[in-house]
């Protein structure tokens, strides 16, 4: 059986509380070549459950050629696990492109 899938891939992202969280994704076509990502813009929002109506935080997200940063500069009040996605705009087709759940662990050193 084929089987079509329109599902985005799925990342678990451990963060240490405290620190500055940052994660980078390269977006590649079907033969590993840059993506040209001009006039796409990219939002992500992180929830404590994925089925809550209100966001928690949104993700910041810089974008450099074909690759995201997305960072979370203040993870001290991140809860121990929560979910995250981040979609596309092109010109109002959305599309999820990652999704997945962070995981934190409490910091030993706290400035």
């Amino acid at each position: 059986m084929n089987l079509v899938s329109n599902i985005p891939a799925a990342l678990e992202w451990r963060v240490y509380k405290g620190d500055t969280a940052s994660l980078a994704i390269a977006i590649l076509d079907d033969k590993n070549e840059p993506v040209d990502l001009t006039g796409i813009t990219f939002d992500g929002e992180l929830r404590i459950s994925p089925e809550d109506s209100e966001s928690d935080r949104s993700l910041a997200i810089t974008v450099l050629e074909n690759v995201l940063t997305v960072e979370i500069p203040d993870t001290d009040t991140l809860p121990r696990t929560c979910y995250y996605d981040i979609q596309s705009n092109n010109d109002g087709t959305i599309q999820t492109i990652i999704k997945g759940m962070i995981i934190t662990e409490t910091d030993v050193t706290r400035l």
